[in-house]
């Protein structure tokens, strides 16, 4: 017995064969086919509207302010670009050389992330139109920095900045405030963003 899907022969009408039909190419099996295609789109179609529904999403309106403003404003800062949200859980400890790390240097920027700790917070990364430098005895290099805005809900708790290369970011975080971050010359800003 076949199934419902595989094209089943029907008898055919006394002038198919005049009209060149043959036993897959009438309208019996098409119709099944068809009527299969709805059912399927139908079952797509809720599938996508469950993801929509149900599936959370931090991405906020245009009209509603940018997470971290207050710390863009305060130091002179300047996104472009659209911004990359996740979710992450602070560990109990702030220590060892990840969050230990980050910690340590948003203390150095006047953040602190302890009373957070445990918590679920919000990383939020923009791209940054300032760029950092460094000074060797071969000259000096320039890098491309993305801002991290640690937040709880629309909040803001601190940021770091990190270098990132074409291909991704670089290991390495930095105080905002650090006095290598600046404008790329002759980088022209309007209205202050």
């Amino acid at each position: 017995m076949l199934t419902c899907c595989a094209p089943v022969a029907a008898p055919l009408p006394n002038n198919a064969l005049r009209l060149g039909l043959t036993p897959l190419l009438t309208r019996q099996p098409l119709v099944k086919m068809k009527e299969y295609r709805m059912k399927m789109s139908g079952v797509v179609s809720m599938f996508l509207v469950a993801i929509v529904l149900f599936v959370p999403s931090y991405s906020f309106s245009s009209g509603s302010p940018t997470v971290g403003l207050d710390i863009i404003q305060k130091y002179k800062l300047h996104i472009h670009g659209t911004s990359n949200t996740q979710e992450v859980l602070l560990p109990q400890e702030l220590s060892g050389p990840d969050w230990g790390l980050k910690q340590s240097v948003l203390r150095r920027a006047g953040f602190d992330l302890s009373p957070y700790a445990g918590q679920r917070v919000l990383l939020i990364r923009y791209d940054l139109v300032e760029k950092y430098y460094q000074v060797s005895n071969l000259g000096t290099e320039s890098y491309d920095l993305s801002l991290w805005i640690i937040a709880k809900g629309h909040k803001a708790l601190g940021a770091f900045v990190s270098c990132r290369w074409p291909d991704g970011l670089i290991p390495g975080v930095f105080a905002v405030n650090d006095q290598s971050i600046k404008l790329p010359i002759g980088k022209p800003v309007f209205n202050g963003r």
